[in-house]
């Protein structure tokens, strides 16, 4: 690529992008297919851990309101709770989600609880926790950032006024 000091066109990004891809990949790695079993294990059981995933969050959402809304938490009590030391072995997702219910949302002001008035979360609604699963698996947000991510963000922002402004007319 040549530096002219203008800003890369959309074939510069891709082939940069293309460059980086590759510079990113060791020498000696096969890719990784659907019939390798260790690939697969490992998918299985990221399908297994993002159905309790979602479960949890149902339940949360589901019964958020019966929650406290405030954390219940005295200040350092978290961080004297957890371990010193990370574990010296990998546990099972059960136990992470034990141990979030344990130690975590008891420090946690719940946003989504219908009694939290200072702000307004906008990743608290199953449309929004959805969209971050999706955001979180595909677009990572690099120093190259995929071309995807590009036009959706100014879109998205622009939508969001003309909507607001719509239900408002729609309301007078």
């Amino acid at each position: 690529m040549v530096r002219t000091g203008r800003i890369p066109d959309r074939t510069d990004r891709m082939v940069l992008s293309k460059v980086m891809s590759e510079a990113a990949k060791p020498a000696n790695q096969k890719p990784a297919t659907a019939q390798d079993p260790e690939q697969k294990r490992y998918l299985e059981d990221f399908r297994q851990a993002g159905h309790e995933s979602v479960e949890w969050i149902a339940r949360y959402l589901g019964n958020v309101g019966d929650l406290p809304v405030m954390a219940q938490v005295k200040p350092g009590e978290l961080l004297d709770s957890l371990p010193a030391s990370a574990p010296e072995k990998g546990e099972s997702f059960a136990q992470i989600l034990a141990d979030f219910d344990r130690l975590i949302m008891p420090a946690v002001t719940q946003w989504n609880h219908p009694r939290f008035f200072a702000y307004f979360a906008c990743t608290g609604s199953t449309p929004a926790v959805l969209g971050e699963m999706l955001a979180a698996a595909a677009l990572s947000m690099t120093p190259l950032p995929p071309p995807a991510c590009t036009p959706l963000s100014p879109r998205a922002n622009w939508w969001r006024p003309r909507r607001a402004a719509t239900a408002i007319h729609r309301d007078w």
